[in-house]
């Protein structure tokens, strides 16, 4: 599957523009990241693409597994502030009421509703009768993502999906976010790149009232490297890549990559 703007402008104005021309294409099996600074058009582009605001120019186009292109398609987006999404006195309600209004039993719905909410990390025992608003900031966002994914559509867009986790929350939201990646297209706006960037696909960099795409997360560290201004990688790592900027591939952005990739290469530093 394929997603793509063709000479996509956005923005709140047809007379002041954020963007002009995009022309970029998302595809399914990773996850496609858009970072840059705060205020360079990050969520007005996924709120574009979700429907929320008219383009001001141009088009959305989505190509089917069966080759087969539309102007629309299914498509979900959970908020940076997961409180906007919730509606409803309970976790199940939250999570089934998508399901029933699409159509499935309601004992169906209550099945299904209990294993995603288990997959997104809440254990339906504990939360399935717990106000959403009762909830921790991690649980929220956890409850808001399962609840925007559990019909599965073609198109995701998530908004900061990892902000208030720590580490480990991190990691396993990354790894689910990755398992739905596989089977459609996601699209995912963050501030924690080093988070997902080892499972992302391509990488869309605002700034400057425009999108730089790269192909692969090895093209995208290999041009903020050498041009730091763009986007700010850690100072730690910036460091470090000093010693072996001329090695491909580059480790990531974590520590452990870095590590490994010290145990593996052995470069004199």
């Amino acid at each position: 599957m394929l997603f793509q703007t063709d000479n996509l402008s956005i923005g709140h104005s047809p007379a002041s523009p954020l963007m002009n021309n995009l022309n970029l294409s998302f595809q399914q099996g990773k996850i496609n990241l858009i970072v840059g600074p705060s205020g360079s058009g990050k969520t007005t582009l996924l709120l574009t693409i979700a429907g929320f605001l008219q383009p001001l120019s141009g088009k959305l186009c989505f190509t089917d597994s069966k080759n087969q292109a539309s102007d629309h398609t299914e498509t979900s987006l959970a908020f940076q502030n997961p409180e906007k999404m919730f509606f409803l006195g309970s976790a199940g309600e939250e999570i089934t009421f998508g399901l029933t209004e699409n159509g499935t039993d309601k004992q169906e719905a209550i099945i299904i509703g209990r294993e995603w909410l288990n997959k997104w990390g809440l254990n339906p025992d504990i939360f399935w009768n717990k106000n959403p608003f009762h909830l921790s900031g991690g649980e929220k966002r956890r409850l808001a993502l399962a609840a925007s994914t559990v019909l599965k559509p073609d198109l995701i867009l998530l908004d900061e999906p990892l902000a208030g986790l720590d580490a480990s929350g991190q990691m396993s939201m990354a790894e689910t976010i990755s398992e739905l990646a596989e089977s459609r297209i996601v699209i995912v706006v963050t501030h924690d790149l080093e988070a997902l960037i080892e499972v992302s696909s391509a990488i869309f960099l605002t700034g400057n009232n425009e999108i730089r795409a790269f192909s692969n997360p090895q093209s995208f560290l290999e041009c903020v490297l050498k041009e730091p201004e763009l986007y700010p990688l850690p100072k730690w790592y910036q460091d470090i890549t000093t010693h072996f900027t001329k090695e491909t591939p580059l480790p990531f952005p974590s520590v452990s990559s870095v590590v490994k990739y010290f145990e593996i290469a052995s470069p004199d530093v």
